[in-house]
């Protein structure tokens, strides 16, 4: 649950304790405030254990989200002290010794505060997992680890970007580094920027970026690759349950959940859980993993309604500009204690990162799913848009940032820009509100986010990757437990590409037969069926709500046709529903005075 807010300038405590309360609707954390020369910080309690705010006579430090550190042991995430974990990395840090790509492996921020010498210090991760936003009009500076509070504080909710929110409604994302508030912006990933202050301004900033995920080759061989990859996955994971009796995961019919389930220590206590609309082939199938893997499995049925239930809880926990439809735990969390467990795995980012989901391919493989991947050159990121939603202006300022972005990304990864633009930093990846929502409500851990993950995806080359080559060769024994059991997709995992064509083939028409025939048919899969949620009466109460509230598109659309399009079904499923979470969120406080100076300190 852990977040922070921070100001250059003094700033009364209500209004700092009001802004981090803003993202919950329910079970808010406790909210420690700090005041000085230096200006403001609130934190909420770190859920990590041992990770929360250590303090004493020069420094504040606060860590966000649960790192595991590799330069000692990780025995304080059961232990009794509240923050000797942070203390540690704090140690480490004004000692000068601190590697940040080396030392400390997955997502997290560290916040820095020298008290006398007034300066700040704020580092973010190797792909910004954590996003840390910042607003600094003139020459103030505000921080903090969650977009709406940011906004809320610094008064910029009233000011929505309306190309942002079109990017995001037509994109799913919003084009880093901006956000769907104007002058409300995102640091860089991997980097350690320090500002030093006074008098509640900031009069220098100084910015070390300690890792880049250029395309150099560091494995001579697939297999040193895989070594690397498979060592650093389980090392990942040892680190966090080296002390822990009973464990939480994720569990499907997929191979990244079957993954987990044959990493996790198979002495401790280990249980199994899945969200779906009825108990369907998704299920049963994650019930025989659960059962080769030695897995209590806890199947949750959600209600038809649910991501409509959940919409404004699930949009203010993520904030805007960010898909609320990720949040599949909300609810759950609270009802089946997910906060009991020490660590709670999951296997995202497994696709994006090592399976190179997002390279650039031959076009059939997005038909025919059976098909093997061949990396191509070029790419289609900074294709002009074409979309009738919104006036060709607000088009073309969406097609300049994308070309920015691409830009920035290709001046990295020449070869693979395509690829990385969706990936440099993740929050630029639709789904990853998935693990904002998670790491607010429990003690998640997701291993592909560790830094050996993340380092082998920017070195290996894209045939690597491609026909899961890299993740095949890394973790095929962990699948004989599982190998006669199908993947979603039609494979069986823990057989190489080139013996799946002609099993997937198979398994795809027989399915195709079936459905045809009447067998089968409905949604078979983990997540929410949308065709049955847009024709439900709780969809059209949900559109009715904000048949008012189009004016913050004044100028940037025909408000007739958005609402119109909007009610009948015009639009793409996730254009309505980044359109509907725009028309929740930034109507708020939406207004039309003029904005502020503001200084860019990116």
């Amino acid at each position: 649950m852990s977040d922070f807010i921070y100001t250059s300038a003094r700033m009364e405590s209500k209004k700092l304790r009001e802004a981090l309360q803003s993202i919950y609707h329910q079970e808010c954390p406790e909210i420690t405030e700090f005041h000085g020369d230096w200006g403001s910080v609130a934190v909420s309690r770190n859920l990590y254990n041992g990770l929360d705010f250590f303090e004493n006579h020069q420094h504040i430090c606060i860590i966000i989200g649960g790192p595991v550190l590799y330069f000692r042991d990780n025995y304080f995430l059961t232990g009794a002290s509240r923050n000797e974990g942070t203390a540690a990395v704090y140690e480490r840090m004004i000692s000068g010794l601190m590697r940040w790509d080396e030392d400390i492996s997955g997502p997290f921020v560290v916040l820095l505060i020298d008290k006398k010498e007034l300066r700040v210090t704020c580092v973010t991760d190797l792909m910004d997992f954590i996003p840390v936003f910042f607003y600094s009009p003139g020459s103030s500076l505000m921080l903090a680890t969650h977009v709406g509070t940011l906004a809320e504080l610094s008064g910029q909710d009233k000011y929505p970007d309306q190309v942002s929110a079109a990017d995001f409604i037509l994109n799913n994302i919003v084009t880093f580094p901006y956000t769907v508030y104007e002058n409300v912006l995102q640091l860089m990933p991997a980097s350690v920027f320090s500002y030093a202050l006074h008098n509640g301004t900031v009069l220098s900033t100084e910015k070390d970026t300690y890792w880049t995920p250029t395309e150099k080759k560091q494995h001579r061989t697939l297999r040193s690759a895989a070594a690397y990859l498979r060592n650093g996955i389980q090392g990942y994971i040892d680190r966090i349950t080296e002390n822990m009796d009973t464990l939480a995961q994720f569990i499907t019919g997929g191979e990244d959940s079957r993954l987990i389930a044959g990493l996790l220590p198979p002495a401790s206590k280990r249980d199994g859980y899945i969200f779906l609309d009825d108990m369907n082939r998704e299920g049963l199938r994650a019930r025989k993993a659960a059962e080769a893997y030695d897995l209590n499995f806890h199947p949750q049925i959600r209600k038809r309604s649910h991501y409509i239930d959940i919409f404004e809880e699930a949009s203010d926990i993520i904030g805007c500009g960010f898909q609320y439809i990720h949040a599949h735990t909300l609810n759950f969390h609270s009802s089946l204690r997910f906060n009991s467990y020490a660590a709670f795995f999951g296997g995202y980012v497994s696709d994006i990162l090592i399976k190179s989901h997002f390279g650039r391919k031959f076009y059939y493989v997005w038909r025919l799913s059976w098909f093997p991947d061949f990396f191509m050159k070029g790419e289609s990121r900074t294709v002009p848009m074409k979309s009738d939603l919104f006036f060709p202006e607000i088009l073309r300022e969406i097609d300049a940032r994308r070309r920015r972005h691409f830009d920035l990304v290709k001046s990295i990864r020449p070869k693979t820009a395509h690829e990385w633009f969706e990936l440099w930093p993740i929050s630029m990846h639709l789904g990853i509100s998935n693990f904002y929502n998670n790491r607010r409500l429990f003690r998640s851990y997701e291993p592909f986010m560790s830094k050996e993950s993340v380092k082998i995806s920017a070195a290996a080359p894209p045939n690597w990757k491609l026909n899961r080559r890299l993740f095949h060769n890394a973790f095929q024994h962990y699948f004989r437990k599982s190998r006669w059991l199908l993947h979603a997709d039609g494979r069986l995992p823990y057989f190489p590409w080139w013996v799946n064509i002609f099993i997937q083939t198979g398994v795809l028409q027989f399915r195709k037969v079936a459905g045809k025939l009447g067998y089968a048919t409905g949604n078979q899969g983990p997540w929410g069926d949308w065709k049955a949620v847009q024709k439900s009466d709780q969809w059209n109460h949900l559109i009715r709500r904000f048949d008012h509230e189009y004016g913050i598109f004044q100028g940037a659309a025909d408000l007739e046709f958005l609402q119109k399009g909007l009610e009948e079904g015009r639009f793409s499923t996730m254009e309505r529903l980044n359109l509907l979470q725009c028309l929740y969120s930034l109507n708020k406080k939406s207004g039309a005075e003029g904005n502020p100076d503001f200084i860019n300190l990116f």
